[in-house]
């Protein structure tokens, strides 16, 4: 029985843990705009009404106009595991529709494409059919998650979709016109075509395994840290939109703005840094959930030089942004911890450049086990075969 127990803990705890986030985004939770996309095309917006965690999601297209949202640097041939959940107004579209593409870093070559068909199904595309669609007709207005998870050798696929954790699509040894995948664009093609997006979870996992239900939501800073050298406020704050004490409200506002801020006329490192709300504050109450990943967000600039400042994250400030006179949203992927609130939750540090820095907004998205999987994880750690 202990023997079971052990390759039930292996197996459960170790390929679904194991992997790094490569993306988490809350579907406009954080921001309440488009700001987490490297790019945007036609109409997406962030949507009030139809969402699925968290107040916000992004809503692809109008039903009149055709939209895009782009994220580069999330996807590798290595092997990559996306989780993504979808509402589809209508699951049966007029016209077969592209849904999600796995590209180039450019979007010039779309390397694997998963189209939503007129029958209501799911099929994967190159620059043709890699094999049959689904046999799974999708509802109107549900929300619907749907796993891709995939390894490129060469010109060489296998992929596996699957929709709510179900096996959809196995698709081994299939050959695509192009490889190279790095940008995840969740888009409409068709005009006439709309649907809700939210909850998006990509990691670097190469086993074409499932993430999980994976959720995502915001929190917000909610205190000063253990260091705060920006003596500039930026705007008569506090902010009207902010949370939270010392120079939190000025970078905690929803949505987000430039309007309000901290900013510093300095020559050497200086940090700003801040205590996120706990771990069952703001929009949703993780207590006791299973962390899988956490992403954390600047948004700042430099004037008037360019300088490389970095992203304060979970007590280590590793890596650098190109921090310019335009301010532009960065972002910095962290460990899979709930950050301490020891005061270096998130924050900026710049470096030794003479310059005007301003730090506007900031934050945190966590990516975690929906409470149902994780009640399912522990059942089979206590009970054996029991099954979910």
């Amino acid at each position: 029985m202990r023997k079971l127990l052990l390759i039930l803990l292996l197996l459960v705890a170790a390929p679904a843990w194991a992997q790094t986030a490569t993306w988490i985004d809350s579907g406009g939770d954080a921001t309440t705009d488009t700001s987490m996309a490297s790019t945007t095309s036609g109409t997406v917006t962030v949507d009030a009404v139809t969402f699925h965690t968290g107040p916000n999601s992004y809503k692809i297209g109008t039903g009149a106009a055709t939209g895009q949202f782009n994220r580069t640097n999330v996807l590798a041939d290595a092997g990559r595991r996306c989780s993504i959940w979808y509402n589809f107004p209508d699951a049966t579209p007029a016209t077969n529709t592209f849904i999600t593409l796995f590209e180039d870093s450019a979007g010039a070559t779309n390397v694997i494409r998963m189209r939503l068909n007129t029958t209501g199904k799911l099929e994967m595309l190159s620059t043709a059919s890699l094999g049959s669609e689904g046999a799974t007709v999708l509802s109107d207005n549900t929300w619907t998650r749907i796993g891709v998870s995939y390894t490129i050798s060469g010109t060489t696929a296998n992929i596996t979709v699957r929709i709510n954790g179900n096996t959809e699509l196995t698709l081994t040894g299939v050959t695509l016109a192009n490889a190279s995948t790095n940008r995840l664009s969740i888009r409409t093609n068709v005009s006439t075509t709309t649907f809700f997006t939210d909850d998006i979870w990509c990691d670097d996992g190469t086993d074409l395994g499932d993430p999980g239900d994976i959720r995502v939501t915001a929190k917000r800073p909610i205190s000063n840290g253990t260091t705060n050298e920006f003596t500039t406020e930026v705007g008569a704050g506090p902010a009207p939109n902010g949370i939270g004490t010392g120079h939190a409200p000025n970078v905690s506002e929803r949505p987000l703005s430039t309007t309000y801020g901290w900013a510093l006329n300095k020559s050497d490192i200086k940090t700003e840094e801040y205590n996120i709300q706990t771990i069952s504050a703001g929009d949703v109450d993780i207590t006791g959930l299973t962390i899988k990943g956490v992403l954390g967000w600047v948004r700042a600039d430099a004037n008037p030089t360019p300088e490389n400042g970095s992203i304060m994250l979970q007590g280590s400030s590793s890596g650098t942004i190109a921090l310019t006179s335009t301010a532009a949203t960065f972002f910095k992927i962290g460990s899979a911890t709930y950050p301490a609130g020891t005061g270096t939750d998130i924050g900026l540090v710049t470096d030794t450049t003479a310059n005007i820095d301003s730090l506007y907004e900031a934050g945190i998205v966590i990516g975690y086990l929906n409470g149902a999987a994780a009640a399912c994880v522990q059942s089979l750690m206590l009970l054996g075969a029991g099954g979910c």
